[in-house]
């Protein structure tokens, strides 16, 4: 399969190893000439130095003969403008990594935050009708508890008390009923994690998965949820 890949970061570069390592012929987009050169001389792949969205770079990735784009840079306007690209050449699957910390927000409501995933993936559909999609759901994000009355910080010898984020269960399930509308496919990340509080699990794992600001992964971390995507997808792909 011929696949074309945006961004080379933890994600990006790890699916694009693993999937060369299958017999997947990748051609590997990232903006980081040196980045691209490394990836280049360690796995079996072409890469391409240049911005996702850009369509002289896209052709020069060879767009038009991909069976498969996968958009996983930090930014959502490269990956959506990419993926509008490639469908516009005629990719028949793409798979856009859209981040939205404002549907964890206290202040917005349930209604606030299907609109806003319901506006974004509206708008990917339009733009590219024929394409498959896929929506990926947060990971689980649990909610750090205050110390206790009277101390400014947790005491050293007691371990540091969370909660699970209460919006959350409603946020995964606003985005998957916006995935079957749209037709698109769902992948839970907090579920493939664990479920709730799996985040610090993760963070207090051995090796450790999450770093202790219970928000970011570490590149052991990445590389485990890039393997279960990865597993995930192709999954889905040969049940099709």
């Amino acid at each position: 399969m011929q696949i074309v890949i945006s961004g080379a970061g933890e994600v990006g570069s790890y699916l694009a190893g693993k999937l060369a390592s299958e017999n997947h012929n990748i051609v590997l987009i990232d903006s980081d000439p040196a980045r691209c050169r490394s990836l280049g001389g360690q796995y079996d792949l072409q890469t391409v130095s240049g911005n996702g969205s850009s369509p002289q770079v896209l052709d020069e990735a060879n767009i038009k003969s991909a069976d498969m784009f996968i958009a996983v840079t930090n930014h959502d306007e490269v990956n959506i403008v990419g993926s509008m690209v490639a469908s516009r050449n005629g990719v028949p699957k793409i798979i856009t990594r859209v981040s939205n910390e404002d549907y964890f927000s206290a202040h917005s409501s349930l209604h606030q935050e299907t609109l806003g995933i319901d506006l974004v993936v509206n708008r990917v559909r339009s733009l590219t009708p024929k394409a498959s999609c896929l929506l990926i759901g947060p990971s689980d994000r649990p909610v750090k508890l205050p110390p206790p009355s009277g101390q400014e910080e947790w005491p050293e010898d007691v371990p540091r008390q969370f909660h699970a984020r209460a919006r959350q269960p409603q946020v995964i399930d606003a985005q998957r009923r916006v995935a079957h509308r749209y037709g698109c496919g769902y992948w839970d990340m907090a579920a493939a994690m664990g479920g709730p509080l799996s985040m610090v699990q993760w963070a207090h794992s051995t090796p450790q998965l999450a770093a202790r600001d219970y928000v970011h992964l570490t590149r052991a971390g990445y590389e485990r949820m890039a393997d279960m995507f990865h597993h995930a997808l192709m999954a889905g792909y040969r049940a099709r």
